[in-house]
C-alpha cells in the first residue's frame, strides 16, 4: 500500500531529489490534494523553507472560493467541492497567482530525477538502526490510533531521558522515538511496556476506526468498541507478521481515513428476528474501487471469525485486488 492511501485535502510528502540543480536542499516536499476519496498528485515540488507560503495560498485561494460559493446543499464547499468545479489545472493556477505576489516559487516535479524509493506504511515499527553510528529509532503502535495523557507525558520522559526529546508521529497513527543510544534500548523496552505501548508488531497497528456511535450522530455502529473487540480477536488466534489496514467506518464519509484499506468495514444496520442490529459490509481490496461490492454484510459478531479466515487463508492475494 503506498503512502498515497492516506491522503488529506493538502498533503505534503518529503521526497529526496538526486539532481538538485537549482534547489537549495536535496530533500523536497511533493504535493498533492485530496477529495471524494480521490487522490490528485500535483506533480509539484516545494523547497522546505517554501512549505508554509504554499500552504497559506493552497488556503486562501480555497477560502475565496467558499466566500463566492458560500452554500453547496446547504453547507459550506469543501475541497473535493473545489476540485470538482475548478479542476486540478485552474486550481493550482490561482494558488501560484499567489505565490507570485510574494515571490514564492513553485517546481514541476519532473524536471527532476527523485531518488527511488518504496513506502512500507508498518515497515519502522520495532527497533532500527539509524544513519548515525550508535543510535537506534523505535516506531511505537498505538491501539486504534489513541495515546492518553499519561502515556503522551511519559514517552516525552523517556525521550529527554534516552534520547533527543524528540516524538515524531506517522501517517499511520504510529510514534518513532528517535536518538536512542544502541546500548539504552534494552533498559528503554521495559520502561515503554510499563506505559502500555510496545515495539512489536501487533494487529492493531493496522486498525483504524472513526469515533462511530454514541459520539457521532451519522454513524450506524459503536465502531470504537468493535475495533477494539477485533483487535483483541485476532490478537489471540493470529500471529501478525505485517499489520494489514482494516479500516472500520460507521458510515460512508470514511472520516478516520479516506483513502482504501485493504478491508473496509463500513457500518450499517440489519434487520434480524424483529430486532435492529449493528452491521458490516465488508469490502476487500485497497483499489479506488474499493467500495463497489461487498463481499459480505452481517452483524459484527460474524465479523472477527470472517476477517481470521481471510487473513489466515493460503490466498491472500485476495487482499491485492
Amino acid at each position: 500500500m503506498d503512502w498515497q492511501h492516506r491522503y488529506n485535502e493538502i498533503q505534503l510528502s518529503a521526497i529526496t531529489v538526486n539532481n538538485p540543480t537549482n534547489l537549495t536542499s536535496l530533500v523536497c516536499f511533493r504535493l498533492a490534494l485530496g477529495g471524494d476519496k480521490q487522490f490528485y498528485d500535483t506533480d509539484l515540488l516545494i523547497e522546505p523553507e517554501n512549505c508554509l507560503a504554499v500552504v497559506k495560498a493552497l488556503v486562501k485561494v480555497y477560502i475565496d472560493y467558499v466566500q463566492q460559493n458560500p452554500n453547496i446543499k446547504g453547507k459550506k464547499p469543501r475541497m473535493k467541492h473545489l476540485l470538482k468545479d475548478w479542476g486540478l489545472a485552474k486550481y493550482l493556477e490561482q494558488v501560484n497567482s499567489q505565490l507570485h505576489r510574494t515571490s514564492t516559487g513553485i517546481i514541476k516535479g519532473q524536471e527532476y530525477r527523485q531518488a527511488a524509493h518504496s513506502t512500507q506504511p508498518y515497515f519502522h515499527l520495532g527497533i532500527h538502526p539509524q544513519k548515525q553510528p550508535g543510535l537506534s529509532y523505535i516506531g511505537l503502535s498505538l491501539r486504534l490510533g489513541q495515546l492518553t495523557a499519561n502515556q503522551l507525558w511519559g514517552l516525552a520522559t523517556l525521550s529527554e531521558t534516552f534520547g533527543s526529546g524528540q516524538l515524531r508521529l506517522t501517517p499511520w497513527q504510529t510514534v518513532i522515538l528517535p536518538d536512542i543510544p544502541d546500548e539504552k534500548v534494552s533498559e528503554l523496552l521495559p520502561k515503554l511496556a510499563f506505559l502500555g505501548l510496545s515495539a512489536s508488531l501487533g494487529w492493531d497497528a493496522g486498525i483504524v476506526a472513526c469515533s462511530g456511535k454514541p459520539g457521532c450522530a451519522a454513524a450506524a455502529t459503536a465502531t470504537q468498541i468493535h475495533a477494539s473487540l477485533l483487535a483483541d480477536y485476532l490478537k489471540e488466534r493470529l500471529t501478525c507478521n505485517s499489520p494489514v489496514n482494516i479500516h472500520l467506518t460507521g458510515c460512508a464519509k470514511s472520516c478516520a481515513q479516506p483513502g482504501p484499506a485493504e478491508i473496509t468495514l463500513l457500518g450499517t444496520t440489519i434487520e434480524e428476528n424483529g430486532q435492529i442490529l449493528e452491521a458490516y459490509q465488508v469490502y476487500v481490496g485497497d483499489s479506488q474501487k474499493f467500495l463497489e461490492t461487498p463481499i459480505f454484510e452481517g452483524e459484527f459478531t460474524k465479523i472477527p471469525p470472517l476477517i481470521a479466515q481471510i487473513l489466515s487463508s493460503q490466498n491472500s492475494k485476495i487482499l491485492d485486488k
